[in-house]
């Protein structure tokens, strides 16, 4: 999803600083388990803010002419729990 997100962004003429992804999950691992906003709007019912961040790297991409197929995924999961489908994994 973050190098889909790159591709836009280079699409759209912004350049990130090179490593850029790979600091960031270096900060994610080390940060441990967290309850992301995200998440927390699920639990509560709540609509999340996938439109603003994955759903608007899709729109950008399609526009672009870059695709985002991991980024449409997550869009369309995150879309479907606000829903109240289901789709974690489920145990057994």
């Amino acid at each position: 999803a973050m190098q889909e997100a790159n591709e836009v962004a280079q699409a759209l003429g912004v350049t990130l600083d090179e490593g850029v992804i790979a600091k960031h999950i270096e900060f994610t691992l080390q940060t441990g388990c967290v309850k992301t906003s995200m998440w927390q709007d699920l639990e509560h019912h709540r609509t999340t803010e996938i439109a603003a961040m994955n759903g608007y790297i899709v729109g950008q991409g399609l526009a672009h002419g870059v695709k985002t197929p991991v980024n449409s995924l997550l869009t369309d999961m995150i879309r479907l729990a606000e829903e109240g489908e289901y789709v974690g994994c489920r145990e057994g």
